[in-house]
């Protein structure tokens, strides 16, 4: 008969064999739910302000440079 695990033997190292797995899996799985979030929501963000500043920049210039320009 197996030692239960409260009084100790193999049972209670097998049962901490098993916590650390299901930590260490679920911290894989933490990780790629991250990476989709990254992915799938992250980088667009990240692209579409990057494009924004992009326009925003060429329009500044635009108008500085008609309103230097202008003819009275």
């Amino acid at each position: 008969m197996e030692p239960l695990p409260e009084l100790g033997g193999q049972g209670r190292r097998a049962a901490a064999q098993k916590r650390t797995k299901a930590r260490s899996r679920s911290a894989g799985v933490v990780m790629v739910e991250y990476a989709f979030l990254l992915v799938f929501f992250g980088l667009p963000v990240m692209l579409a302000t990057a494009a924004a500043g992009i326009t925003l920049i060429r329009v500044y210039g635009d108008i500085r440079n008609d309103m230097l320009h202008q003819y009275p």
